[in-house]
């Protein structure tokens, strides 16, 4: 049986999300950290507030975090001689407001402000990430398995109505564009899930699509009227594949729990206020129905994510099988 999501498409003018941040020009960089933009924007969404918060506990908390991606002489003797094969990348740039997510949000100057770059957390989601910190770092005991607090309450539940209304601001992008970029990523979920996606004109839970400042969307169904935003730069068919899958309730690949067997993380390369952005799940909130870790997955950070590190440096490793 397919689950279906029914969306409802509009276009109608909104204001942006984050009205304090400008955007900032190509390439420069965030040299403050997540410092500098905790304070700022956040003026509609009550939970983008509780995400502020609880990345300001994150920064709190980096001695355990620390403890948490540190590698033992023997691990880091590994990385360091396989980094000795990787050579320094040059990467052009196609796009002017950036080419990933990443860059579009960093130079937007909102990528430190969402979790992870590019994620709004309700005020249950950012508990059970301090737990889940607690619990691989070994300070508190194993819980009982679950998903989250309110599963399967997030879920989007089979034959539910998802209206999606656009909410375009003419001078930021293109209204028309970032309506075939959202049909187009709805599509290719379509073609590779259980999931259909149709338009309707009434749902009580539903996705509003807006022009805010960069590409970030809520995890899961929150319930009522949740955004997801396509701003400038984010008309992208793979950068709205990418905040769909969000919205649908997945988090980044490198988040999850297994992900030590898989990659490992050149803690080194990272600007200050990053490290603690890479926290991983455990098996009591990432249920994977036994599917291997998907490098190529559209939900993973790239291994050269620019915008954390002060030069073009590999800070995601793949382990020799």
């Amino acid at each position: 049986m397919r689950v279906v999501l029914l969306l409802f498409l509009t276009i109608t003018v909104g204001a942006q999300v984050f009205d304090s941040l400008e955007p900032t020009i190509e390439g420069a960089t965030n040299e403050d950290g997540k410092e500098g933009n905790l304070h700022n924007g956040f003026d509609i969404e009550l939970d983008a507030v509780d995400t502020k918060k609880f990345l300001e506990r994150l920064h709190d908390m980096e001695d355990e975090i620390n403890n948490e991606l540190s590698l033992s002489e023997e691990q880091n003797a590994e990385l360091m001689k396989k980094m000795e094969d990787y050579v320094e990348i040059k990467k052009d740039h196609v796009e002017p407001m950036g080419d990933t997510i990443e860059e579009i949000n960093h130079n937007n100057n909102v990528d430190t402000a969402l979790f992870q770059g590019d994620m709004i957390l309700t005020k249950e989601q950012t508990k059970e990430a301090i737990e889940d910190i607690k619990e691989n770092e070994g300070s508190r005991r194993k819980r009982q398995a679950f998903r989250d607090e309110n599963y399967p309450k997030t879920l989007w539940p089979n034959g539910s109505q998802w209206k999606a209304s656009i909410a375009i601001i003419p001078q930021m992008c293109s209204a028309q564009a970032a309506r075939r970029v959202f049909r187009k990523a709805t599509v290719l979920w379509s073609l590779d899930t259980c999931i259909n996606f149709k338009e309707s004109s009434r749902a009580a839970d539903r996705i509003t699509v807006i022009a805010g400042t960069g590409c970030y969307s809520f995890v899961g169904r929150t319930g009522g009227v949740q955004i997801l935003s396509l701003g400038k730069g984010c008309e992208m068919v793979g950068i709205a594949a990418h905040e769909i899958g969000h919205a649908l309730g997945f988090f980044h690949t490198q988040s999850r729990h297994d992900r030590d067997q898989f990659i490992t993380l050149y803690k080194q390369n990272f600007l200050p206020g990053w490290l603690s952005q890479f926290t991983k799940q455990t098996k009591h909130t990432n249920y994977n129905y036994n599917l291997t870790y998907d490098y190529g997955s559209i939900m993973h950070y790239g291994a050269t994510v620019s915008v954390m590190s002060r030069m073009l440096q590999r800070k995601i490793t793949v382990k020799d099988f």
